[in-house]
């Protein structure tokens, strides 16, 4: 029997974010990243660094999604696209919040929003085990390694989606659309039913709004 699948909170809300979200997931990244500044015993790492200009500039060329549970912004990812491939940046996950489901459920939904990236990369830092761990769940493989400073040296991985695979998912998407007339979980693939005007995942229970244009 396989084990008990962690998935977010029924009430959580997956949604883009805009800038004017800045503050509050510079505030969340500053408090998710003491936990891998302590591991690397260096408070100067660039998340911690990065200062509210820089986080706004971002949203230029950037989509940011947010896990928002009871008001609160308690997960959040960036990422962007570079031809035919998609960088995944600054996974983060409130401490308090952490192996619900969320890093995954935000991850997944991430690359739904480059539906034309044939690749998507993204690093850790090689202490970082439980991030990698959950980036190989997602079929992310490490490809290279490289020492950025005397503490931290960052694996580098990568997911390559086939043009296969990808029609089957959209294929699997168009079939659940036809039956039900909406589109599959970006999640994990399962049934959307209404609920309050929102679409509610039967099968992870994530609240999804459209990330695409």
């Amino acid at each position: 029997m396989g084990g008990t699948r962690s998935v977010p909170h029924a009430n959580m809300e997956i949604k883009v974010a805009t800038i004017d979200d800045a503050a509050a997931i510079l505030a969340l990244q500053r408090l998710a990243y003491q936990t891998e500044a302590a591991i690397y015993d260096d408070f100067t790492i660039p998340p911690l660094a990065e200062t509210l200009e820089e986080l706004k500039a971002r949203f230029t060329d950037r989509r940011f999604l947010k896990a928002i549970d009871d008001g609160q912004i308690v997960g959040s990812v960036r990422a962007f696209q570079d031809a035919a491939a998609c960088h995944v940046e600054r996974l983060i996950v409130h401490p308090d919040y952490r192996r619900r489901g969320i890093g995954t459920a935000l991850l997944n939904l991430i690359e739904t929003c480059f539906p034309t990236a044939r690749r998507f990369e993204l690093f850790a830092g090689h202490k970082s085990q439980n991030n990698i761990r959950l980036y190989e769940r997602a079929g992310y493989r490490a490809v290279r390694q490289e020492q950025v400073s005397q503490k931290v040296t960052l694996v580098f991985m990568e997911k390559t989606v086939a043009h296969g695979e990808s029609s089957r998912s959209e294929a699997a998407g168009d079939a659940n659309a036809e039956e039900t007339g909406r589109p599959a979980c970006p999640v994990c693939g399962g049934q959307l039913v209404d609920i309050r005007r929102k679409l509610c995942c039967v099968q992870c229970h994530s609240i999804i709004e459209s990330c695409c244009d």
